[in-house]
C-alpha cells in the first residue's frame, strides 16, 4: 500500500444544507453571483434550467465572463426579488418593502413559478395602501381571482367617494366593467341616503326615576355617508340630568353576502378565466 495514500486524513463530510453552489446571473448591465439554492428551492423553472446538460464550451453561470442572462426583467425588479430570497441581515419580523418592490416580486415569482414567494407578495401587497383600481389591474395581469373580487367590492362600497370617479374606473378598468360596477352600485352601493326619523316614547329618568314624558316626539336624523351615526340626548325636567335616549346608525339594507354573490355573478367569466 502506498504510504502517502495511507497517511491522508479522511475527508470531512459535507453538510447538505449549508454547502452552497454559486451561480452567476446577468440582468441588463449588472452581473450577480448568488447561491443557486435560493432559486432552485422556490422555482421549478430554475431547477430545470440548472440541471440541463451543457455543451462542450464554457458552462454558463460559472463565471462573470459567461453568466446566465435573464432578459425578462429589470435590475430593479430582480434586486427586489433577491431581497426576499437572500436576506442580508437576520430579521425576526416580516420583511419590510415598499408596495412597488412587492409588485416587482409578484411579477418575477409569477413568471418563474415561485409559488411560495408569489403567495407572500400577494399577502404583502394586499396589506399596503393599494387602491381598488390598481388592485383589479394587478389581479388581471397576474391572475389573482381573490384580489380581483376584493377590488371590485371595494369600488362598489366606496361608490361616489371623492377620488374615485366613473371616468377613473372606465379608463382604468374598461367601460364594460365600469357599466357592470355602476349597475351593482345602484343596487347595493350607498349613494343617496334618505333621512331617518326616530320616534321617542314616554319613559323614566335614569337618575331620579321621575316620569319624563315626550308625547310622541319625533326628530329627523340627517345621516350621510360621512355621518353614519347620531345620538339623541335629553334632559330630565326634574333633576336636570342629561342622558341618552336613542342612538341611530346607518346600515346597508342588503347584506354583504348578497353583494359578494352578485359581484361574483356579474364578473363570473372574468373570475373563471384567471382561476
Amino acid at each position: 500500500m502506498d504510504s502517502a495514500t495511507a497517511s491522508e486524513p479522511p475527508r470531512e463530510p459535507n453538510h447538505e444544507d449549508y454547502r452552497w453552489t454559486l451561480v452567476t446571473l446577468k440582468v441588463q448591465d449588472k452581473v450577480y453571483r448568488v447561491p443557486r439554492h435560493g432559486f432552485t428551492r422556490y422555482s421549478g423553472v430554475f431547477e430545470t434550467m440548472f440541471t440541463l446538460p451543457q455543451g462542450d464550451g464554457p458552462i454558463e453561470g460559472r463565471s462573470d465572463d459567461n453568466p446566465i442572462v435573464l432578459p425578462s426583467c429589470t435590475t430593479e425588479e430582480f434586486e427586489s426579488l433577491l431581497s426576499v430570497l437572500y436576506q442580508t441581515a437576520p430579521q425576526l419580523e416580516s420583511i419590510t418593502l415598499s408596495k412597488e418592490r412587492w409588485i416587482h416580486i409578484l411579477k418575477l415569482s409569477t413568471f418563474w413559478d415561485m409559488e411560495q414567494v408569489r403567495r407572500l407578495s400577494i399577502k404583502e401587497i394586499s396589506a399596503t395602501n393599494i387602491g381598488p383600481i390598481e388592485k383589479v389591474q394587478l389581479a388581471r395581469e397576474f391572475k389573482i381571482p381573490n384580489m380581483l373580487l376584493e377590488g371590485y367590492l371595494e369600488i362598489i362600497r366606496s361608490w361616489g367617494e371623492v377620488g374615485l370617479s366613473l371616468d377613473d374606473i372606465g379608463i382604468g378598468l374598461g367601460w364594460e366593467s365600469a357599466a357592470r360596477l355602476t349597475s351593482l352600485a345602484g343596487q347595493y352601493g350607498f349613494r343617496d341616503f334618505p333621512e331617518v326619523k326616530a320616534e321617542l316614547f314616554s319613559g323614566y329618568c335614569t337618575e331620579c326615576s321621575v316620569p319624563c314624558t315626550w308625547n310622541w316626539l319625533s326628530r329627523s336624523f340627517g345621516l350621510t355617508k360621512e355621518n353614519r351615526e347620531e345620538v339623541m340626548n335629553e334632559q330630565c325636567h326634574h333633576c336636570q340630568a342629561s342622558f341618552q335616549l336613542l342612538s341611530v346608525s346607518l346600515h346597508p339594507i342588503v347584506g354583504e353576502p348578497d353583494l359578494e354573490i352578485a359581484t361574483k355573478e356579474a364578473f363570473k367569466a372574468e373570475l373563471e378565466s384567471i382561476s
